[in-house]
């Protein structure tokens, strides 16, 4: 897997340039990669580059990883120092001589302080290497000297000096083994690359062939043959490949030419049909793959009815069969394009699911509507020991980069010619938010395409509707409502409220249901605007929910509001005290102000202005008082009254207006 930090660009990506302060390097890899741009910008000649350059990997820039910055493979780096601080402990308590004890104490001092100038995710494979090499030259002095009077062939008639030597060997071998953990293996052991491009089908093609009927001169039939040939995989491996091949890879027989590139690792759809059949004919092993596969499409896709997909030779024709729930099975082509996209955008991660994985998509979005996108990038995130690479035009991928920022990166491409001469530029666009999104002329136009919408007043509110939705879901597991799909999200930006009209037959420009038809409304409680509250209930009747709170912040219960406190106090505090309080004691009252009243505000980081005239406490950063907050709301039962009440109401409305 490539290290989510870094990776390193050299001679195969000389065209490109970073604006990384450290020259040509690829920085902030997350678990999921997005490249945008215009077209003609580079991004997906990058993207296919990257693929090959992993794919012959002895040739590649990333064979050595001095240039790397990983994470350690197998336990993190805390956890290794400890157990060599046992082990050294051990050592030392079987020395006899005082010289060795100080020698393996000042050895185990001089590497914990390398470690401690430098974390784990601060050393790169070199730094690593070079660590282990120098502590396990200075471990084997030190061992000699504790050995360097006994003699060997002694030992074998001394029980006592053949015990020590043993046994100060196989504690020397110990710390040895541990220091070998920190060298971090090759990212592309055992890992599976895949690369699909923007052209895929799950149709296999035909040709057809003409016959003379001999009975009626001048009349032809025809037939048909399947072509076993994966011509979609062929020609993408020659026409996107071929060039950019290692020199020692460049052949001019199109049979080498084939060998060399295993089109297992090209996914275009057109052997499905094979690899279902083989799946469901293999071991028990292989089968709970396909059954795995078969479960992700039943949940997401068809209201958790039992789903089955197979490989059937129906009268000379090679297809793949779906059966839904009690339904008479039928050919998978009959399915929407979106779904059949789907089958081949996410049946190699399942196949694969045991493995590391590094996937290369071109455009995924083709086909998807925005709720499948969402569905597509969860997949992506929950198949663990996944990482892909997505070139794409796609707002709705983008847009989602606001939910999962920890997980996924964004990188834009732009092309630059000086004296007819190309270069890219990319530019890693590391904290995305709304006004990255504006600037790359994001629109989320996925309101034109769900059934219903839900009006709020910002990204803080839907993040906490978003997470009382999930447990609402969770709870009742026989829904399956998604966003996207069956509803969207509109933000209206606080006071812009009072420009939107909400009165169907109206020709206004600013009218919401030229937006969507179907929209249920939830503002903060202003009693300074019941006018326009009363305007909105007469319009909207029951699709307009006033919180009867202050804000949506407000809406947390006290459990809630003390634990997501602690995670806000300082490092030197040990606990927080907090004054007695109950809900109804804040549901009114700006929860900032309120905060810094239950709470000594010098024990905790500063998180909300203090009130003064005429102004209230507000928190300075919703969006991440609401990451927190939620975090602390993991079941339903930790939804206050009103909040489940809110839910309730909105499952409703998306329930009414997906029937």
């Amino acid at each position: 897997m490539l290290d989510k930090l870094s990776y390193s660009l050299e001679e195969n990506f000389k065209n490109y340039k970073t604006d990384s302060i450290v020259s040509n390097r690829l920085e902030n890899l997350s678990k999921v990669n997005l490249f945008v741009g215009a077209n003609n910008s580079g991004k997906s000649r990058f993207l296919r580059q990257l693929f090959i350059s992993l794919y012959f990997s002895e040739h590649s820039i990333i064979n050595r990883l001095k240039d790397n910055k990983v994470h350690c493979s197998f336990y993190k780096i805390s956890d290794i120092n400890d157990l060599i601080a046992d082990s050294v402990n051990k050592l030392k308590d079987v020395f006899r001589k005082d010289s060795s004890k100080q020698k393996i104490d000042q050895f185990y001092k001089e590497f914990e302080q390398t470690l401690a100038k430098k974390s784990a995710t601060d050393l790169d494979g070199y730094e690593f290497q070079k660590l282990v090499d120098y502590c396990l030259e200075k471990l084997s002095q030190v061992s000699n000297i504790e050995l360097s009077e006994i003699n060997i062939s002694s030992s074998l008639t001394k029980p006592k000096d053949r015990e020590h030597y043993e046994t100060v060997s196989s504690n020397t071998r110990e710390i040895g083994d541990l220091l070998e953990q920190l060298i971090p293996k090759d990212p592309l052991d055992e890992t599976v690359l895949s690369y699909i491009p923007p052209i895929r089908t799950l149709k296999k093609f035909i040709k057809f062939k003409l016959h003379e009927d001999k009975v009626d001169q001048g009349v032809y039939t025809h037939s048909y043959e399947y072509i076993e040939q994966p011509i979609l995989k062929e020609k993408i491996a020659l026409d996107y490949f071929k060039g950019t091949f290692p020199d020692s890879f460049k052949k001019t027989s199109r049979d080498i030419f084939r060998d060399e590139l295993n089109f297992e690792n090209i996914e275009t759809g057109e052997d499905l049909y094979e690899k279902i059949y083989f799946l469901r004919n293999s071991r028990a092993k292989e089968r709970k793959r396909l059954s795995e596969f078969e479960d992700f499409l039943s949940e997401n896709f068809f209201q958790s009815k039992p789903i089955e997909i197979n490989a059937i030779n129906d009268d000379g024709r090679e297809e793949i069969f779906i059966k839904i729930g009690q339904e008479e099975e039928f050919p998978v082509h009959k399915l929407g394009d979106g779904i059949q996209a789907i089958l081949i955008l996410t049946f190699t991660l399942f196949k694969n699911k045991d493995k590391k994985q590094i996937v290369f998509y071109e455009e995924p979005e083709l086909y998807l509507h925005p709720g499948f996108q969402r569905i597509l990038v969860n997949c992506f995130i929950n198949i663990p020991n996944l990482q892909v690479f997505v070139a794409t035009h796609s707002n709705h991928l983008l847009d989602l980069s606001l939910e999962y920022p920890d997980q996924l990166s964004i990188y834009s491409f732009s092309k630059n010619l000086h004296r007819n001469k190309s270069t890219f530029q990319i530019k890693n666009l590391s904290s995305p938010d709304n006004s990255i999104l504006d600037n790359l002329g994001v629109r989320n136009s996925s309101v034109f395409l769900s059934n219903c919408t839900i009006w709020i007043e910002g990204i803080s509110d839907k993040i906490y509707i978003r997470n009382a939705l999930k447990l609402y879901f969770e709870k009742h597991s026989g829904d399956h409502l998604k966003e996207d799909l069956h509803y969207s999200f509109v933000e209206y930006g606080g006071n812009n409220l009072l420009h939107w009209n909400f009165e169907k037959e109206s020709e206004e420009p600013s009218n919401a249901f030229s937006l969507s038809n179907r929209i249920f409304l939830i503002s903060d409680l202003d009693s300074e605007k019941n006018e326009k509250h009363e305007i909105l209930k007469d319009t909207l009747d029951e699709n307009y929910y006033p919180l009867n709170c202050l804000e949506i912040e407000n809406l947390i219960t006290p459990n809630v509001l003390k634990s997501t406190l602690k995670d806000y106090k300082l490092a030197s505090i040990d606990s927080l005290d907090f004054s007695e309080f109950e809900y109804d004691d804040y549901k009114l009252e700006p929860l900032g102000e309120f905060i810094y009243k239950v709470v000594d505000k010098n024990k905790i980081k500063k998180l909300a202005s203090t009130p003064e005239k005429n102004q209230t406490g507000k928190i300075y950063n919703k969006l991440e008082f609401a990451k927190a907050t939620t975090k602390h709301i993991k079941t339903w039962d930790d939804l206050s009254d009103e909040a489940q009440l809110l839910t309730k109401k909105i499952v409703a409305f998306i329930k009414s207006n997906n029937q």
